[in-house]
């Protein structure tokens, strides 16, 4: 994977240097070379003490364009490069969304205006929190690529007023890192990463701190199975995690272990690594795992538990909170796997499997406290909980079939899969895009799951097929990525 910083009027280019290590032959897949890098300003907020590299000269130029630029004619829709995908390009140019933004509640018929005259009582009441989020648009850029941006994630999503974000975005054989200024809405590209097999295409991102140095950690991984783990802001590879027999379709970091990293796979199969040691700790499938290919999984809060998705419909729930389980996480730490393998766990049996949620793939899942957030290629999200209302999952029986079944988020023209929502670290705000640039937005900090709001989010720029959506923790920034190479931040007023 090669490096290179970006400038928005500069380019330039430099040599590569080797990273070293070479890939196994069965993944045809060459050492990933690097560069040397320079971050665009000293982020002090993430690293005290950043080394400047000298600047890395590079052919194309990333586009930026503001919110306030005119309209232009829509570009030439590129085709996809997996066939892996389902993909439905929709060109909404509807002249009659012209507005910086759009609020649409459809649970209510109209929104009363306010009235200029009256004046502010001297005890206001507490903000309504039923009352729907407007966001504006404010920024929209492009990627030189221009296909899929498959995922974007925001690093250290649990401050809570930042002023800046740090943001990653993938696609193609491509992984970008942005700063975003909450305040101004300006956003700067930082570094770039590049596969060195132009055939790679990453599907996922996903951003960890390093334990030891208190870095920042990147992991990446996409169509060749391999997960890239970088050091933003620095010119080395930390490491590869090799071991998949297919592409990765998700990647989720422990709660409470940041080192411990869960990977879903087109092979079938789950997998728990140490990064740190590059140890695979267990292998999640087999007798009673998936039937094909992992699209989603999470793991909860407590990180006892894991839950995961696929193309088969079944969502399945492991336990990796059980004596043998925790052993082989702490062996992990301290092993050295080079003379020897390490003894990885096998688990082939879920503590609970259904079906019966859904009835068409099922392409993302999250944890939402004990209950679980689902999504399928139905036009809906759903939140249920394994078991009846009153029964607890620790104490549920291996063959329990009892689903219940709380409450569905009405989500049309979201009938394709690789379409991931996204929540807010808080779990207060749940958004999803659609195929035709909308997105909709709920605010989940209810008491009563009927009283749920949508807002829907349009905007004749934000076209095509919304992949991913990455919130921050108070909800008033969104940032979601296209198959046009777009990435769109929606900020609330």
């Amino acid at each position: 994977m090669k490096r290179r910083s970006l400038e928005k009027n500069q380019l330039t280019n430099d040599s590569e240097t080797s990273l070293g290590k070479k890939s196994p032959d069965k993944t045809s897949i060459n050492s990933s070379p690097s560069a040397n890098t320079r971050s665009r300003r000293s982020l002090n907020n993430l690293n005290n003490e950043l080394n400047k590299s000298p600047t890395v000269q590079f052919k194309q130029e990333l586009k930026i364009e503001t919110h306030y630029i005119p309209n232009q004619e829509h570009p030439n829709l590129p085709s996809a490069n997996s066939s892996d995908f389902s993909v439905v390009y929709v060109d909404d140019s509807d002249a009659t969304n012209q507005s910086d933004f759009a609020v649409i509640n459809e649970d209510i018929q109209s929104i009363p205006k306010k009235r200029n005259n009256r004046k502010k009582k001297e005890n206001s009441e507490p903000e309504d929190k039923n009352k729907l989020a407007k966001y504006k648009l404010i920024t929209c850029l492009k990627e030189e690529h221009a296909v899929n941006v498959y995922d974007v994630k925001i690093y250290k999503p649990f401050e809570s007023n930042p002023k800046r974000l740090i943001f990653a975005a993938v696609g193609n054989n491509q992984c970008s890192i942005y700063e975003y200024n909450t305040m101004t809405g300006d956003i700067e590209p930082i570094d770039v990463y590049l596969d060195a097999d132009p055939e790679e295409d990453f599907y996922v991102c996903e951003w960890t701190t390093d334990p030891v140095q208190l870095e920042p950690l990147l992991v990446c991984a996409g169509n060749k199975g391999i997960i890239r783990t970088t050091c933003p802001f620095k010119p080395d590879l930390k490491n590869a995690l090799i071991g998949h027999g297919a592409s990765i379709n998700d990647l989720k970091f422990h709660p409470t272990k940041n080192f411990i990293l869960l990977s879903a796979s087109k092979d079938y199969t789950l997998r728990l690594w140490n990064v740190n040691t590059t140890v695979c700790i267990a292998i999640f499938g087999g007798a009673e795992g998936h039937t094909d290919q992992v699209l989603s999984a999470d793991i909860n809060i407590k990180g006892t538990y894991i839950i995961s998705c696929g193309i088969d419909h079944y969502l399945k729930i492991w336990n990796i909170h059980t004596p043998k389980m925790e052993t082989a996480i702490e062996s992990s730490e301290t092993f050295d796997n080079t003379y020897k393998s390490f003894p990885t766990v096998s688990v082939n049996f879920p503590d609970f499997s259904t079906r019966e949620v859904h009835t068409n793939y099922v392409d993302c899942v999250r944890w939402f406290g004990d209950l679980i957030l689902s999504k399928s290629c139905e036009n809906c999200i759903i939140g249920w909980k394994p078991g009846l209302i009153d029964e607890k999952l620790e104490l549920l029986p291996r063959t329990s079939k009892n689903i219940s079944i709380l409450h569905k988020y009405d989500a049309q023209e979201c009938d394709i899969w690789f379409v991931k929502f996204g929540l807010d670290f808080s779990k207060k705000v749940m958004a999803v895009g659609t195929t035709n640039g909308k997105i909709y937005v709920w605010n989940l900090d209810q008491d009563n799951s009927q009283e749920f709001k949508k807002a829907t989010l349009t905007n004749p720029k934000s076209k095509g097929i919304i992949r991913s959506i990455a919130i921050s923790i108070n909800g008033n920034d969104l940032i979601a990525s296209n198959n046009l190479g777009n990435i769109f931040i929606w900020k609330k007023e």
